[in-house]
């Protein structure tokens, strides 16, 4: 594996934790309000919020090198900013499910941090493959 894919990797890895601190504090706040299944679906979009935020200026910052004065432009990152959300749907739905299996049927309703981890780490690979395959991509 090159030494960029493992920084890159790593680096992500680091957004995802920070990620997953953000989601699970996002959702204990909605929680207490909320049923839990809502609270989990704005936390999660909180969370990929972050990573992209993270993984933009970051993580694959060295992909956003051009010269072209449209990259940098609001409509150019907010663009981006919606076709990274729509291409972690696969993740945020894995998450989901997990959560929802764990949450429902191993653990009788009952919300604790390592269902919520496990849940936020079976996304994760398929968040990073389309991130960097798909929307910070070199030929996009």
């Amino acid at each position: 594996m090159k030494k960029r894919h493992i920084r890159n990797f790593v680096l992500f890895c680091f957004s995802g934790i920070l990620a997953f601190a953000i989601d699970f504090y996002i959702y204990q706040i909605f929680s207490l309000n909320l049923r839990l299944y809502f609270a989990k679906f704005i936390s999660i979009i909180f969370g990929m919020s972050s990573t992209f935020i993270f993984n933009k200026f970051i993580t694959f910052k060295y992909l956003n090198k051009v010269e072209d004065k449209y990259l940098d432009s609001q409509r150019y990152i907010l663009r981006q900013y919606i076709y990274y959300l729509t291409s972690q749907i696969p993740g945020m739905t894995t998450n989901f499910i997990v959560f929802f299996f764990l949450t429902n049927i191993l653990m009788d309703g009952s919300v604790n941090i390592i269902s919520f981890l496990l849940a936020t780490l079976s996304g994760a690979i398929i968040n990073y493959i389309l991130a960097y395959k798909i929307v910070f991509s070199e030929k996009r």
